[in-house]
């Protein structure tokens, strides 16, 4: 007679550390970004699905935040306050150092920009400067390129936020499957209404889905590491590996609409949430080959300053363009050959620097630990 399946042994809820395997992603996620900019910024055609990785940042930060919550029995313990001021003092300091670093960048070097990419990207205005000051340029078509381009999606999920304690009680009143429906529900009727005003502008803007995408994450985490039984049964019985490679076709179809057309970015966007939602579930099997990928040192380390990458790889990129490629006259692959291999990891290494200055002060003095006791 055949066993019964038992379920696979779970790591209880890490306290008070990084997860490497969280990390790699982001620093993955963070990679892919700067080398699909770089890609558009040297002159060749279409895109990278770099757009996909806003989403994967999205879920992550939704599942990252969530595990403290199942820690303490799906409770924010420490109120809603204080959970503002912690997301204040990890995100705010960095970014606004970002945005004084490509002020000065903008009225030194890039200010005067010869045709490019990143066209309209590179100026400033005290309209601009006020939108970017209170993190509501997403939600201004003159504005949400303004200064970094990638800062948009700051904005996005700073205000996000502010949901967080109000999906924390929903979780634990409702369920996670009826929260979630709920969440994506009202982003899709979000995304619907705003799509046709200026304030969604597919893409750059508002981008309600992406409150959708933050609850996947809550939910990813639930699944990975809450007790409840029907949570066990997510996590065991659904081919989640599977799932991941089969959801690539769709997001590499979906995630094109500049150059199909037809496909609205929020749509894309909800099927690179679910995409991430299975990866970060197949990520987590201890032991898995994609565990011990995300987890490799050298990634995961990366991974500990991918916000500085994500900050300020935007104008160094530009920088290191218009300065250095653009008078040698290259081709769009000539420039991607050196763009891509000798650019993304200098811009790699500056950003190691910015995060000693800009962002690692704020993790040490956050709760008097080192960077590596951080909650990821």
């Amino acid at each position: 007679m055949s066993q019964p399946t038992r379920s696979a042994p779970r790591s209880p809820v890490p306290a008070g550390q990084h997860i490497n395997y969280l990390d790699g992603l982001r620093a993955a996620a963070a990679l892919f970004v700067a080398v699909h900019h770089a890609w558009l910024e040297s002159g060749l055609p279409y895109e990278l699905l770099g757009h996909a990785a806003v989403g994967l940042f999205l879920v992550i930060s939704g599942f990252c935040l969530t595990l403290p919550i199942i820690r303490d029995g799906g409770e924010l313990r420490i109120g809603a306050l204080s959970f503002f001021k912690r997301r204040a003092w990890r995100i705010l300091p960095p970014y606004y150092i970002s945005i004084i670093l490509s002020i000065i960048l903008i009225w030194l070097f890039l200010g005067k920009q010869p045709e490019g990419y990143w066209d309209g990207t590179y100026v400033v205005d005290i309209r601009g400067l006020v939108t970017h000051l209170f993190l509501v340029q997403q939600f201004f078509a003159s504005t949400s390129m303004q200064i970094s381009g990638p800062a948009w999606s700051i904005g996005v999920e700073w205000w996000i936020y502010f949901l967080f304690p109000a999906l924390v009680i929903m979780f634990r009143r409702w369920g996670a499957l009826k929260t979630v429906a709920t969440a994506l529900g009202g982003s899709l009727a979000l995304s619907l209404i705003l799509l046709q005003t200026r304030v969604n502008m597919d893409g750059h803007g508002a981008s309600p889905q992406y409150i959708a995408l933050f609850a996947f994450g809550m939910l990813s985490a639930h699944i990975v590491y809450a007790d409840a039984p029907h949570f066990v049964t997510l996590r065991d019985r659904v081919p989640w590996a599977a799932i991941v490679a089969i959801l690539v076709i769709p997001i590499v179809v979906l995630a094109w609409p500049k150059a199909l057309g037809w496909v609205p970015v929020y749509l894309s966007d909800y099927v690179v949430g679910l995409w991430s939602v299975a990866l970060l579930i197949t990520t987590s099997r201890q032991g898995s080959w994609l565990n011990r990928f995300f987890a490799w040192k050298p990634l995961s380390f990366v991974g500990t300053f991918a916000y500085s990458i994500y900050l300020i790889h935007a104008p160094l990129l530009r920088l290191i363009w218009q300065y250095v490629l653009l008078p040698m006259n290259l081709s769009p692959i000539g420039n991607m050959a050196l763009l891509g291999p000798v650019g993304v990891p200098l811009i790699v290494g500056l950003s190691y620097l910015f995060f000693l200055v800009a962002e690692r002060p704020f993790l040490n003095s956050r709760r008097g630990r080192r960077p590596s006791q951080q909650p990821s």
